[in-house]
């Protein structure tokens, strides 16, 4: 027999749910907001992996808030048969906004590269990078700014051998290039001493140059940072002074390019060097600076505080680090090479490893990386698994990428640096001289995996392979294979804008009327099905 509760017990237990309820209601209502916001946030964060042209070196910059700018070296882009500078400007999802290639006049003798990119306040690009003609020691690399669509306004030579690694545009407007220069009538193997030039951005010609070194031996600016004081901060290498070998070197000028400070970092029995993007303002008004400490030890990890003394410096797994960024949370990310790999390490404030990802299959470097706005990493570097390309990965917060990936486990102990005042003498560096080049465009984008941005050709259908060029292109591109397909092109939103059936192997689409940007070509026989973007830009 069920004992019942007398009604009063009843009446008060109803009346306690009921006087609750609200309570409940906000409760689950609060619950569910927050569980959508972070289902929102999640999966507002993208990832791919994409190849960009045939080959590159490691010059990126983050366009804050709409996209990236990649550049490199082609052998197989505007103009033919030489090695030539080439940008790529692509929106969030990497999808192609323009292309950008020049190279000189002088056939395969000129062979250039692009080692840094600087995003421009009127929204064009500073690019810098080497230069080589055959032998020829009095001059070498260049610097050239673009305009927002692309366009070389300017592009100018050395008067010495040199090769310009980093790029900024400085506070007044104007331009710093860096790198190393050769001395008078050696070349690459020849002593070298960094350099710092300022570079006016109207005309390219210089306002000041200074080199930085001494002993005869090597010394090299890979990055440069504008102080809060109006200065400039330069990492890079240097066998000239330090604990022997190569050391870490750090120099700190004023805003005219006179010595304030140098110092070296490193150790007797391993050779050290600060190169790629490997120097960055930290939070608490310091530096966090990466590297290689050479074969033995591999990745370096080094904190400064602004005046460059060491507060800690760590080893980890692998043979370098090329790029390093302070993380929202006051951690770091690093990437590099890793047995064959591109690798990306999250460590916390302190160096600690919280995780680590390698990406490719094989023949990979780790020479990008970005934050990118929705809380994960644009990294990468290049690849010669899929032909040779720049590779881009776009991960999460947590190094995901959707393919080609897997989680080494990455060991750190701490690095025994040594830190040293540099004996650093100024001299006279390279000034700008004018260069005649040619202009081009072109440059296509493979799609690995993604989850975003707009698809393109397999490399080959059953059909054959399927050829799209110039693209991008003025309105006017040629279709090559894909025989018997019909074609459709629609607007990025999914408006239809042209469809016909190709029963030539060579068909010439014009879509010269329609607006710059981005369409979807679409292409199937009834069994192969293939898609790729066409970019106008005239």
């Amino acid at each position: 027999m069920v004992k019942r509760l007398p009604d009063l017990k009843v009446r008060k237990f109803r009346a306690s749910w009921q006087d609750s309820l609200p309570a409940i209601i906000a409760f689950l209502l609060i619950a569910a907001l927050g569980l959508l916001s972070a289902l929102k946030g999640f999966s507002q964060q993208t990832t791919f992996q994409k190849i960009i042209g045939t080959y590159a070196y490691d010059a990126h910059k983050v366009v804050k808030g709409n996209g990236y700018v990649f550049g490199g070296i082609s052998s197989k882009l505007w103009p033919p048969n030489q090695r030539n500078s080439y940008v790529v400007r692509t929106d969030v999802n990497c999808d192609t906004l323009w292309t950008s290639c020049w190279g000189g006049t002088i056939g395969s003798c000129d062979q250039q590269y692009i080692n840094d990119l600087s995003p421009l306040s009127d929204g064009g690009v500073l690019a810098n990078g080497g230069k080589g003609v055959c032998g020829d020691t009095t001059k070498g690399g260049t610097i050239a700014r673009l305009d927002a669509n692309g366009n070389v306004k300017w592009a100018k030579s050395f008067s010495r051998n040199c090769d310009p690694y980093p790029c900024l545009q400085s506070s007044d407007g104007n331009f710093i290039s860096g790198g190393y220069i050769s001395a008078a009538g050696t070349g690459f193997n020849g002593p070298k001493d960094a350099y710092m030039s300022k570079i006016d951005s109207a005309t390219g010609d210089t306002i000041w140059s200074r080199s930085y070194g001494g002993a005869g031996n090597t010394n090299w600016f890979y990055h440069i940072l504008q102080t809060s004081d109006g200065g400039y901060l330069a990492a890079g290498e240097t066998n000239s002074f330090g604990q022997g070998g190569l050391d870490i070197y750090l120099v700190k000028t004023d805003a005219n390019g006179n010595l304030m400070w140098s110092k070296t970092y490193g150790t007797a029995a391993f050779s050290e060097s600060a190169f790629g993007h490997c120097l960055q303002a930290t939070s608490d008004g310091g530096y966090i600076l990466a590297g290689s400490s050479g074969a033995t030890q591999g990745i370096f990890l080094m904190k400064v505080d602004a005046g460059g003394n060491m507060s800690w410096a760590k080893y980890y797994d692998g043979s370098y680090a090329h790029a390093v960024r302070q993380t929202p949370d006051g951690g770091y990310i690093l990437t590099g090479e890793g047995k064959g790999y591109a690798v990306l390490i999250k460590t916390d404030g302190s160096g600690n490893v919280h995780w680590s990802k390698s990406y490719g299959a094989g023949q990979e470097q780790g020479l990008i990386l970005e934050l990118a706005s929705d809380g994960g990493y644009i990294a990468g570097g290049t690849t010669k698994s899929w032909g040779q390309g720049l590779y881009i990965v776009k991960t999460d917060s947590v190094g995901h990428s959707g393919c080609n990936e897997t989680s080494p486990v990455i060991t750190s102990s701490v690095a025994p640096f040594i830190a040293a005042t540099a004996a650093t003498q100024v001299t006279k560096g390279p000034n700008t001289v004018s260069y005649p080049f040619l202009f081009g465009r072109g440059a296509t984008i493979t799609n690995l995996c993604s989850t975003v941005g707009v698809p393109e050709f397999p490399a080959n259908t059953n059909a054959g392979p399927v050829i799209v060029y110039p693209n991008p292109g003025a309105g006017m591109f040629n279709l090559k294979g894909g025989l018997s397909f019909q074609y459709t092109v629609y607007t990025i939103l999914g408006e239809l804008v042209w469809s016909s059936k190709v029963a030539t192997d060579l068909y010439q689409l014009d879509l010269r009327g329609y607006a710059n940007g981005i369409y979807l070509l679409r292409g199937t026989d009834g069994h192969n099905v293939v898609e790729q973007k066409l970019i106008i830009e005239k």
